[in-house]
């Protein structure tokens, strides 16, 4: 089975990454909306808990003074910069536990930020991306943000069970602004190999 929802609002107008009153504001199309939105995830997060693993993209744009895509798996960029995180609180669990079983932290790192991690197959294209081995963390202490990732990746991942795999892309925003995301589809290939 292959689903496919895009949902494409200004943040401000309508951003289904957060609870419904919060995104909503009690209006009722915006409501209505994100209803079809979460019920489309939901009916294919029950799908792929039957038939097998699936892949949620959660992706966004970005004002961030670095120009970088942020890649969020539900670590916050304190854990990163500290190196103090586990597989058991990401949102991609079970696509490390498939590649690399469950006690093996340095596949795990690899995995987030090292020569197997989605960040070096995008630094790979050109792409410049934090986690990744060029760019291991996002550096809070000084001054940088970070999205880890939200309510989508939190509420669908493989954390708390589960085998859809999430991920929050953060792109900047001009890339993101501009539809260069849809145009350029260059992203797709580290995704590609990262998942392989």
């Amino acid at each position: 089975m292959t689903s496919c929802c895009i949902q494409q609002f200004a943040q401000e107008e309508n951003g289904c990454n957060r609870e419904v009153n919060q995104s909503t504001l009690n209006v009722p199309d915006a409501i209505k909306a994100y209803q079809d939105y979460t019920n489309f995830i939901r009916k294919a997060w029950l799908a792929i808990n039957i038939t097998g693993r699936g892949l949620l993209l959660d992706i966004h744009g970005h004002g961030h003074a670095l120009q970088r895509t942020e890649l969020g798996y539900l670590i916050f960029g304190s854990k990163l910069d500290s190196g103090e995180y586990s597989v058991e609180s990401t949102s991609v669990k079970n696509l490390v536990q498939h590649h690399c079983g469950l006690n093996d932290d340095l596949c795990f790192k690899s995995f987030i930020h090292g020569n197997r991690s989605l960040g070096h197959f995008m630094n790979l294209e050109g792409l410049a991306a934090v986690p990744s081995p060029q760019d291991e963390t996002p550096n809070m202490g000084q001054g940088h943000k970070y999205f880890s990732g939200g309510y989508t990746v939190k509420t669908y991942g493989s954390k708390n069970g589960g085998k859809l795999m999430p991920f929050k892309w953060n792109f900047p925003k001009p890339y993101a602004a501009t539809g260069e995301i849809i145009r350029n589809l260059r992203w797709l290939e580290p995704l590609k190999v990262f998942l392989s």
